[in-house]
């Protein structure tokens, strides 16, 4: 069974948002939690995917289908929309995961996987990550503390993973062309695991001000 280093933390990062449960909720973050379990469940399935078939496309399509709609919860109720908007964001939703589930089927197919998907799901991370970000650089609170605001390590790490992501998927075939390497790997290989460990240790942080906001 093969177990890669950014793996684990994705689990510690899992294991905080069940620990610390009751606060994510109280900060509208509970949907990290079925979320990242299914994250941990299908890195694990895909580094091991080898034993069945050589290619795990077809597991990080269902894997997109499947969890995305739980971080598109996360951001709808972090904004705090009102009820014309939250019409709006669950239409957009809705419309989001149908097109891409056609996309996924009838087009790229299920084998297949699917760059302008996930570079979709980057690009509206980024957009709604702008805005919560936005939206706490701009609080009027004297007493307010960006480094203690779990909202700026979650989502300000899932802009930087956004971005980050966005770049290395757009110049994976160039790197495959002209076989790009760092020490045996292609470069996407090191660059992304790199991103998912900061990914998950600012949500791990943000998972623990959390904690340590509501319990004050």
């Amino acid at each position: 069974m093969t177990v890669q280093y950014h793996h684990f933390f994705e689990l510690l990062s899992f294991i905080l948002s069940i620990v610390f449960y009751q606060s994510l909720k109280e900060k509208k973050l509970e949907a990290f939690a079925p979320f990242l379990g299914i994250t941990v469940v299908v890195e694990v399935l895909a580094a091991n995917w080898h034993i069945w078939s050589p290619r795990n496309d077809i597991l990080y399509n269902i894997y997109l289908l499947i969890s995305y709609p739980f971080q598109l919860a996360v951001f709808k109720n972090v904004l705090q929309l009102n009820q014309k908007q939250k019409l709006i964001f669950n239409i957009f939703s809705f419309l989001f995961i149908l097109v891409a589930a056609f996309s996924i089927i009838f087009l790229t197919g299920i084998f297949t996987f699917n760059n302008y998907y996930y570079m979709s799901i980057q690009l509206v991370n980024i957009c709604f990550s702008v805005l919560i970000l936005f939206k706490i650089v701009t609080n009027d609170d004297k007493d307010y503390s960006l480094l203690k605001n779990p909202y700026f390590w979650i989502f300000g790490a899932c802009f930087l993973f956004g971005l980050g992501s966005l770049s290395v998927v757009s110049l994976r075939q160039l790197i495959l062309n002209y076989n790009l390497m760092i020490n045996g790997k292609h470069i996407y290989q090191v660059i992304m695991p790199f991103l998912i460990v900061i990914l998950y240790t600012s949500y791990s942080y943000g998972f623990y001000l959390c904690k340590k906001q509501v319990t004050k």
